[in-house]
């Protein structure tokens, strides 16, 4: 992995695989998610960060060494999905409503919505046979997170917002 200084341009070039994951969603969370989130707060951030922090690197672990994917994907492109689809999910117009929710009420109702997008973000270019060794993997990786309901796959789940 070659690192090149262009001094006419002043750039410096590194491989994505040199920087990781980390950089783009700390970015991602301090200006794209916090203008698509009205209300979100440092906090809400930290919680979220301290998620993508504990659990995606124990994912993109298990995709790279027993997954099978239907078309090669690499780290980076696993973790935006996975940040666009929490950033959909948080949407106001879609019925997330974040106001009152701090502390714990924020991190049980997210942590619904991040297991929701952990397992298609990680898990949705997954071929069928590694589906249901990720779904053993995501329900006990992501125990202390969100507990999905009743029997099937991880897959076979859906979010539902209620008012009130």
């Amino acid at each position: 992995i070659n690192n090149l200084f262009d001094s006419r341009c002043g750039m410096v070039y590194i491989a994505h695989e040199q920087l990781g994951w980390r950089p783009a969603i700390q970015t991602w969370l301090a200006t794209t998610l916090s203008k698509a989130v009205p209300g979100l707060t440092k906090a809400h951030q930290d919680s979220i960060n301290n998620l993508f922090d504990k659990y995606v690197d124990g994912g993109l672990a298990w995709v790279r060494k027993q997954g099978s994917e239907y078309i090669p994907s690499v780290d980076n492109n696993l973790t935006t999905s996975l940040a666009l689809l929490l950033q959909s999910l948080m949407d106001p117009n879609k019925g997330f409503k974040l106001s009152g929710l701090e502390g714990e009420a924020f991190n049980n109702a997210f942590g619904k919505l991040f297991g929701f997008a952990y397992v298609w973000a990680l898990g949705g270019n997954l071929a069928p046979q590694s589906r249901e060794a990720f779904d053993e993997f995501v329900k006990e990786h992501l125990a202390g997170v969100v507990t999905f309901p009743g029997g099937g796959l991880a897959f076979d789940h859906q979010i539902v917002t209620k008012s009130g």
